[in-house]
């Protein structure tokens, strides 16, 4: 098996650029025929989108830009890093958790990797283990993974 990391230079909230560096590193791996290729954490948003993820419609773009995503991994497996929400009651934990559902009520965002082989999710990962030190706020934005799926 041929694993290619693609450590990629994202822009945090260049939806479209970054959409665009995801699909021909996946080109240029399909070329060089790797089987599969994988990308950064939060690699659709950039990283950390921060502030950007109260905005509902950036939430939303992002899901779309892994629909191309997926569309482009005809013949390959990808591993890719986005923003993925459910929609089930959010019990506030801390005062960030109050500032997230007042943005988001009845949605939970989690930080997310997804394992695509051949245009089929079959793989989906929610960190479990968000830091909150140093320049990291990410239970500020993130819900904790529950397990592997």
């Amino acid at each position: 098996m041929k694993i290619a990391l693609a450590q990629i230079n994202t822009i945090v909230g260049d939806l479209n650029g970054n959409t665009k560096k995801i699909i021909d590193q996946i080109e240029l791996a399909k070329k060089q025929k790797i089987d599969l290729v994988v990308f950064p954490e939060l690699a659709i948003t950039g990283y950390p989108p921060k502030d950007l993820l109260l905005k509902k419609t950036f939430v939303l773009e992002n899901q779309k830009r892994f629909e191309e995503i997926k569309n482009a991994s005809s013949g390959i497996g990808v591993i890719v890093g986005l923003v993925t929400y459910r929609t089930e009651p959010r019990i506030p934990i801390d005062r960030y958790d109050v500032s997230m559902a007042a943005h988001f009520p009845g949605m939970v965002l989690n930080n997310t990797a997804c394992l695509i082989d051949n245009q089929k999710v079959i793989g989906v990962h929610e960190k479990l283990w968000l830091p909150t030190y140093d320049v990291f706020d990410e239970k500020r934005y993130f819900e904790p993974g529950k397990e592997i799926r």
